[in-house]
């Protein structure tokens, strides 16, 4: 977050957003989140590349079901859908759709197996790999139906919402509470790279300062570790052992 209007993104091609009706909120899952509490609520980019391979993953805390499906996060046009990950109204389910190209275009659906509860934190996640559309729910596997087919782009003016979708296209679907460490990748993750996302969070907060937590639960005791990471090029950096 940069300030409490404009969020800035942290990834290798950021995609800036702006803030309209929701609020930084200092208590989120890590750190502070963004507090949606009204229908057109978001945040928002001002364009968009939409993904035909991707993961979306988020931290949401739902304080109430509106009576609508409430979107998490949604990727589209002025007149067109590409993808977007949402909670089903009375079912409480969370939903991921992908638009595959065809006349007329395919909605690939794919609806988890169990609700996300109202006044707890959930991690919610999906995945389009180029095979599978697939569903997680705290880092375990949801839900998945087959999605091999090419994209159906949504058009020039395609844009990246938070929260909600776009108004102008139809109605608004803002979400009712907290949603943090919302994370977009243009791959296909694995399910270890799910759980371990559930597991645990590394973030920046400053140019070159992270913070990492973990919500594992472990017995009283001393243990030993290690961070590492690698990049697209195969570098890879570790620390020693530490206790």
């Amino acid at each position: 977050r940069e300030n409490s209007t404009y969020v800035v993104d942290s990834g290798k091609s950021p995609y800036n957003l702006t803030a309209s009706g929701a609020i930084f909120n200092s208590s989120g899952k890590y750190g502070g989140a963004y507090m949606f509490n009204s229908s057109s609520a978001k945040l928002s980019t001002n364009s968009y590349s939409p993904l035909s391979l991707f993961t979306y993953t988020a931290w949401v805390y739902r304080t109430s079901d509106p009576g609508y499906d409430a979107r998490i996060i949604s990727s589209e046009s002025s007149s067109a859908l590409s993808s977007q990950l949402y909670v089903e109204a009375g079912t409480n389910k969370t939903i991921c759709t992908f638009a595959e190209s065809g006349s007329p275009p395919v909605n690939k659906t794919v609806s988890s197996n169990i609700s996300i509860q109202a006044n707890i934190w959930a991690h919610v996640a999906c995945v389009r790999n180029g095979t599978n559309l697939i569903i997680y729910i705290n880092g375990i596997n949801s839900g998945s139906n087959s999605s091999s087919g090419s994209m159906q782009y949504p058009g020039g003016d395609s844009k990246l919402y938070i929260g909600n979708r776009k108004g102008t296209y139809t109605s608004d679907r803002g979400w009712n509470g907290l949603i943090d460490e919302v994370r977009i990748y243009g791959s296909g993750l694995t399910a270890a790279n799910i759980q371990q996302q559930y597991y645990s969070n590394l973030n920046r907060y400053t140019t070159n300062s992270w913070a990492f937590f973990t919500n594992q639960s472990l017995t009283s005791g001393s243990y030993t570790y290690f961070a590492f990471a690698n990049d697209s090029a195969g570098n890879s950096n570790t620390t020693e052992t530490r206790i």
